[in-house]
């Protein structure tokens, strides 16, 4: 099943053919999650809480480790090592994570300010 996942993920592009073959980490770029209707939102990064289902695990220190860990969990990866940030827009949608893989759309308001998204995301399966 593992070699099926990473086959899909290479196969889209999210990620290169060197990282199927090692996949202990593994560095996913489109951090984009489908929506109620469909359509792949980015994650966002700030905000909320940890989820009581995923407090205490591997590097959950924060709302954003949630989402990141939350993100590799969807993929079939064990936990979230790391992840960078990118600058969203004002008044757009983007998903945030609540636990047991279970994802939500989120309006970002019209504040102008930098809404920090989940650009890339580094995930390891346990060895």
């Amino acid at each position: 099943m593992k070699a099926i996942s990473l086959l899909v993920l290479f196969l889209y592009g999210v990620i290169t053919p060197s990282q199927a073959a090692a996949a202990s980490d593994v560095v996913l770029y489109d951090i984009r999650i489908f929506n109620e209707y469909g359509y792949k939102q980015p994650i966002w990064a700030e905000g909320g809480s940890i989820p009581s289902t995923v407090a205490g695990q591997p590097n959950v220190n924060s709302a954003a480790d949630a989402k990141a860990f939350g993100f590799c969990r969807v993929n079939n990866f064990d936990f979230a090592v790391t992840y960078t940030t990118t600058c969203g827009e004002d008044e757009s949608t983007y998903m945030d994570y609540t636990g047991q893989g279970n994802w939500v759309s989120r309006d970002s308001g019209s504040a102008n300010r930098c809404y920090k998204l989940l650009s890339t995301v580094t995930c390891r399966t346990k060895r």
